[in-house]
């Protein structure tokens, strides 16, 4: 089966996954993704990847598929890693597959309307945000 959906734990204290898509920022510095939690007083969760490789952002009502393929006790989180990702292996045909020996991880953000994929080779940063932090 591909697209395998498993729960990734972000290993963050005080939080309680209902959060909704606020921006996605691609810099020198690599992509960070802005989450704002619907349950902690709007405070912004910063997800950075250091080194994306690719990512995309796609409206959760065009995936359909990965809906349907998905057990349903696995749906309604909001971070995944994905197994048998079809991304990795559109990834690596797009690449000619020099790079099929890499250990990438496909990092999956599916928010109530955002659905941001992320492959990587090191796991991102995780971090909540301060009024002072947030440079929006």
């Amino acid at each position: 089966m591909k697209n395998v959906l498993d729960y990734w734990n972000l290993g963050i204290d005080g939080f309680k996954e209902k959060v909704s898509f606020k921006e996605l920022k691609d810099h020198s510095d690599g992509v960070a993704i802005y989450l704002v939690s619907e349950k902690e007083n709007s405070k912004v969760l910063k997800i950075s990847f250091g080194e994306a490789l690719s990512y995309r952002n796609t409206n959760e009502s065009y995936l359909l598929k990965v809906w349907d393929e998905t057990p349903v006790e696995k749906l309604g989180k909001v971070f995944y890693k994905v197994s048998e990702s079809s991304y990795i292996d559109f990834f690596n045909e797009t690449s000619f597959e020099i790079y099929k020996d890499w250990a990438i991880t496909h990092y999956a953000i599916y928010s109530s309307k955002d659905c941001i994929d992320v492959l990587s080779l090191k796991p991102p940063k995780v971090e909540w945000l301060s009024d002072s932090e947030l440079h929006l």
